[in-house]
């Protein structure tokens, strides 16, 4: 029960500082900083652990077939929006190396950018569906033996 209560706190926690974070990104939108760190890869990457720390709050609470696939789906839904745009910023980024030490010009284009992210997103997308309907997530319980009686008896 106190691991429980521990977890929906920092599950909590990890919600708050992340709404923060955009509120934070929000006000400080229109520094150089901010616009040189493409600003939309950002709001990506902050709604992706935005969806990662509401699964793990829903991990915290007591299990449902419903509550299984939802908070499945929001931690690799998370992960995925997280991770997926930095992985396409490094590849740009070393596209773009490599292209300088051969003292070639390319061009990066946002919306390129972003068609890697969406097309990435959508296969784990297309794969989270398919294991929803072939085999979904649900609860299971696991019993230890005891002299007490719990509500499963």
């Amino acid at each position: 029960y106190a691991l429980s209560i521990s977890a929906v706190f920092f599950a909590s926690l990890a919600i708050l500082v992340v709404l923060l974070a955009c509120v934070m990104t929000y006000i400080q939108r229109n520094r150089l900083v901010l616009k040189n760190a493409q600003i939309e890869f950002l709001w990506l990457l902050l709604a992706g652990l935005l969806l990662v720390s509401i699964g793990s709050l829903m991990f915290a609470l007591p299990p449902t077939d419903a509550l299984c696939v939802a908070s499945v789906w929001t931690i690799n839904v998370g992960y995925s929006l997280e991770l997926v745009p930095l992985i396409v910023k490094m590849a740009a980024f070393y596209r773009l190396m490599r292209a300088a030490q051969k003292m070639r010009h390319i061009q990066l284009t946002l919306k390129s950018l972003f068609g890697a992210v969406v097309i990435l997103t959508f296969v784990i997308v297309i794969f989270l569906t398919a294991w929803t309907i072939i085999d979904p997530p649900s609860r299971e319980a696991n019993y230890k033996l005891s002299g007490e009686t719990t509500q499963d008896g």
